[in-house]
């Protein structure tokens, strides 16, 4: 009986570029063509290739990443092909989570430039590992210099990147030095606003209508509406000339500043970057003036409108909580489609009715309890949850017993080489040197046990949910 050859390893391609490694060249045929010889090479058979393009290396979900992973969960995938490590992810939570993933999934990991980082191979995980310390380690550099970067920027006044508020355009766009400069035609938007509320006493309502017949319209050409120029006259650089870099205000919208736990930012001081001013200070107070509340004591309302945005009229724009009125009277809480308000003459108007508040909200609230109330239902949004990026085949316990048992292997290795130096009578700064690489392993160690505690953490609450919803079925029976 003729013996069977073993069957070739089918190697899947992954590549992936950052949106500043594209700039700087390092591309996405660079990877694939170096990982497609490395394959041949070996003779294996090539599988599918998937691209993450523009797409950071800190990310814990990347598309394509997670389709790969996915095949390789089906069984279609023995060997996975990188161009180098850090392609997989630059930070450990990022890096990590797809490498267990993998390995208990029994399918390999290799770099086409780097043989010697190979997950079927003991020295090959071991090495993979020491790659990834130094992986983050650079990340965080790279991170470091460019925040001081930033903030050395801000201070001397200049512009740190990103789009200038409204009414200030950067001169020297791409050069170092760049700044902000007021915009002419943006200005003099601000300042013909200024005069129709100012000096002629309109409304914001009729001032943004005649803005758009006098094609006077927004940055990214489109009609003006109500609420953005109330909100471009307001800002903060209209009104005081100013913008403030790693503002901790602007934290909560998910655009400002990281935060660290005490409310300051992580990565440096705020600084004030002054602006040269479009209005002066008394015109500053006219236009807030002109843009008071109509009624003295009328603020803004307190209600809540929890379904704003998430209603969507005939016409395709979406609902908005405000008062009501019908035929001079006011009839309470209600949502309103943004698309009744015409934004510049001759648009057409939505004929949505206003839909009483606290009727839509009973109804939506009544359907999310019957969502809620349906096992069946939770339990395969459990299921989705658990099994996400692998965690259904990954043993984390006895992962985390293997992270426990190295952790404790080094610090034997620490101890042992501190009592040596010490009965030798060498000198602290001896003992740091001899101790260095064993310490800084150490510490990748045990943030990978973190890691992998946190991942079997959350495995486990959506199992919990799991196990409820299989309760609140066998009940329902």
């Amino acid at each position: 009986m003729a013996i069977q050859p073993p069957p070739r390893m089918r190697a899947a391609t992954y590549a992936r570029v950052s949106t500043e490694e594209q700039t700087r060249g390092y591309g996405i045929e660079t990877q694939i063509e170096g990982c497609a010889e490395y394959i041949d090479r070996k003779g294996w058979t090539p599988a599918q290739t998937y691209i993450d393009e523009g797409v950071s290396g800190s990310l814990t979900s990347r598309p394509a990443l997670d389709r790969l992973l996915a095949d390789a969960e089906a069984g279609r995938i023995d060997v996975v092909v990188v161009h180098k490590y850090n392609r997989i992810g630059r930070v450990g939570r990022a890096f990590w989570r797809y490498i267990w993933a993998l390995q208990d999934l029994e399918v390999g990991f290799v770099s086409a430039t780097q043989e010697i980082v190979d997950t079927t191979t003991p020295t090959g995980m071991a090495q993979l590992q020491m790659y990834a310390m130094f992986a983050e380690m650079d990340y965080n550099t790279i991170r470091d210099q460019l925040q001081d970067g930033l903030q050395a920027k801000a201070r001397s006044g200049g512009w740190v990147g990103g789009q200038p508020p409204y009414g200030w355009r950067i001169e020297g766009l791409g050069r170092r030095g760049s700044y902000l400069v007021v915009d002419e035609a943006e200005s003099a938007i601000l300042r013909t606003a200024h005069a129709h509320l100012v000096e002629r006493g309109l409304d914001v309502g009729t001032t943004t209508a005649r803005l758009n017949a006098m094609g006077m319209v927004t940055r990214s050409g489109r009609p003006w509406s109500v609420v953005n120029l109330r909100a471009r006259l307001l800002s903060e650089s209209t009104t005081e000339a100013r913008v403030v870099f790693r503002n901790p205000a602007r934290a909560t919208s998910g655009r400002g500043a990281k935060l660290t736990k005490d409310g300051k930012p992580q990565f440096g001081e705020s600084v004030v970057i002054e602006l040269p001013p479009i209005f002066e200070p008394d015109e500053v107070a006219e236009l807030r003036q002109a843009l008071r509340p109509t009624r003295a004591g009328v603020g803004p309302e307190r209600r809540t409108y929890p379904l704003s945005g998430r209603v969507f009229g005939q016409c395709g724009a979406h609902h908005v909580g405000g008062k009501g009125g019908k035929s001079g009277r006011e009839v309470g809480p209600v949502y309103k489609c943004k698309g009744r308000v015409a934004h510049h003459p001759g648009a057409e108007r939505c004929a949505d009715s206003q839909i009483p508040a606290a009727e839509l909200e009973q109804r939506v609230w009544d359907e999310v309890v019957r969502l809620l109330g349906d096992p069946g239902r939770l339990k395969a949004m459990a299921a989705e949850w658990a099994e996400s990026a692998g965690g259904s085949a990954t043993d984390h316990a006895a992962r985390i017993a293997d992270l426990d048992r190295q952790i404790a292997e080094r610090n034997d290795a620490v101890t042992r080489t501190v009592t040596e130096y010490a009965r030798a009578g060498l000198p602290t700064v001896a003992v740091e040197a001899a101790t260095r690489a064993l310490t800084e392993e150490l510490q990748q160690l045990e943030a990978m046990r973190a890691e992998a505690q946190a991942w079997q953490a959350e495995t486990e609450a959506a199992r919990e949910v799991r196990g409820l919803a299989d309760s609140g079925q066998g009940v329902s029976r």
